[in-house]
């Protein structure tokens, strides 16, 4: 069984007499106000009442006996108990997975109603998963990154944090002097700000030191377990680097791509035993952004896709599946969705770009970063939802063309940030204050509603 956050089960029963008695005897717990209905009529609730135990001892049921299910060792649980629960009453023990955590373990959240829906428990575990699903990352030490731009370098740092062994792979040596000076930097101040920008801080750097290296011999993917590709967005390349790198890595090592939406089945053609190649799209900066996309290609086993997954989360990271595989898998889907009505508006005379933005920051993204459409949905009533897209959906964009404004940015060579002109305009260094500014915000929304990764 694989785990995923929101996974539930639960477990109901009605409560006799017999119950009660039971417990009793096994407990020592012979309390008048659970045992003598004379004595507890004068007492709180003016009848006997069910052990508080006895009521919070079926979260174990499910814990033991659904989810996680058998082999779970219990480690922590708080509970309030909130109402008593009387003989003949029906309750029901809820549990559901609300974090995954590192070295097998999840956080759970208990809950017990009563018959009318009422809490009368409810509360927090932490549980050790069962050890035969409890990660095939287990025999995977050696990660090698292709790759020494701005992703690889920032996967490949996040993972030597994590004390797996890190080879960052790349053909240019200058790059990788470049990504050495980032990651490994000589002279970095403790109070220079890196940590509040995202970078991580000057407490994990020795860790960092130990356990990454830089190559630029392919030699360094014989002994890799994992391998994680993060070079040019161009297929060819793609094909050219599966091909020669499938062979030289072990027939046991995972491979994985983190093309943005190339197509994963049409790079695991160049693959030697594609059913071990898997998509793994990160979103950037990688060392801050808590998601990452799993997407199976044709080929691809259901092992190894499960591989990935608890990598992923070996790694604090919130891992998603793709069923099947989609243009742009989720993340640019909807992303490219979105930039298309912005411009749309923008060329309009709708709203500036400014104030577009500042809907998704200050609105938008606020709500987002808190809930899903689904959620969303569901809280601001389906009736008011149906309602607005009977009228709004046939207005909004539904060209097939790349866009306008963006086709004449690419043709003009404005880039972005990339070339210090894009949308806005970022020469003067403002390039590097941007990113500065990103990663810093990022890491304190990260932070705020996650903790620390």
């Amino acid at each position: 069984m694989k785990y995923e956050i929101g996974q539930s089960a639960e477990f109901s029963k009605t409560i006799g007499e017999c119950d009660v008695y039971g417990f009793a005897g096994i407990t020592g717990d012979f309390n008048p106000l659970h045992t003598n209905e004379e004595k507890a009529k004068s007492m709180y609730f003016g009848r006997r009442i069910v052990h508080g135990m006895l009521t919070a001892s079926f979260l174990s049921t499910v814990i033991a006996g659904s989810m996680p299910g058998p082999g779970t060792i219990y480690m922590e649980q708080d509970a309030k108990f909130l109402k008593p629960v009387f003989f003949g009453d029906t309750i029901t023990a809820k549990v559901t997975i609300a974090e995954l955590l590192e070295k097998g373990k999840a956080r759970l959240t208990t809950t017990v109603t009563n018959q009318d829906g009422a809490v009368v428990v409810e509360g927090t575990a932490v549980v050790k998963l069962p050890k035969e699903d409890y990660f095939m990352v287990h025999k995977i030490k050696n990660v090698v990154i292709a790759g020494a731009g701005i992703m690889g370098s920032s996967i490949a740092r996040l993972f030597a944090s994590f004390q797996y062994n890190v080879t960052l792979y790349d053909i240019n040596e200058e790059a990788l002097h470049k990504c050495r000076a980032l990651i490994l930097p000589d002279n970095r101040q403790e109070d220079d700000g890196a940590e509040d920008a995202g970078e991580l801080g000057a407490e994990n750097l020795q860790e960092i030191r130990e356990n990454i290296v830089f190559s630029s011999d392919k030699e360094c993917f014989r002994e890799a377990d994992f391998v994680i590709e993060a070079i040019i967005e161009k297929m060819e390349i793609k094909h050219s680097f599966f091909e020669e790198i499938s062979h030289l890595a072990p027939e046991a090592a995972v491979l994985t791509s983190n093309t943005s939406g190339l197509s994963l089945t049409e790079i695991a053609k160049a693959v030697y035993l594609p059913e071990r190649f898997c998509g793994m799209h990160w979103l950037n900066p990688p060392h801050i952004c808590p998601l990452i996309e799993v997407i199976k290609g044709q080929k691809t086993s259901g092992k190894t896709a499960d591989i990935v997954y608890d990598v992923a989360r070996d790694i604090h990271r919130y891992p998603v599946r793709l069923q099947k595989e989609v243009p742009g898998f989720l993340i640019n889907w909807f992303q490219f969705a979105i930039l298309r009505e912005a411009m749309s508006l923008a060329e309009e005379g709708v709203a500036s770009k400014e104030d577009i933005d500042n809907v998704f920051k200050y609105g938008l993204g606020f709500r987002y970063a808190c809930l899903g459409p689904f959620e969303i949905a569901d809280l601001g009533g389906l009736d008011t939802f149906y309602s607005i897209a009977d009228y709004l959906f046939r207005d909004l964009s539904d060209t097939k063309e790349v866009h306008g404004m963006l086709a004449d940015l690419y043709r003009q060579g404005d880039f972005g940030v990339k070339s210090g002109k894009g949308f806005y305009d970022y020469s003067n260094g403002r390039d590097r204050e941007v990113i500065h500014k990103r990663d810093a915000d990022f890491l304190k929304v990260s932070r705020c509603l996650y903790g620390k990764l």
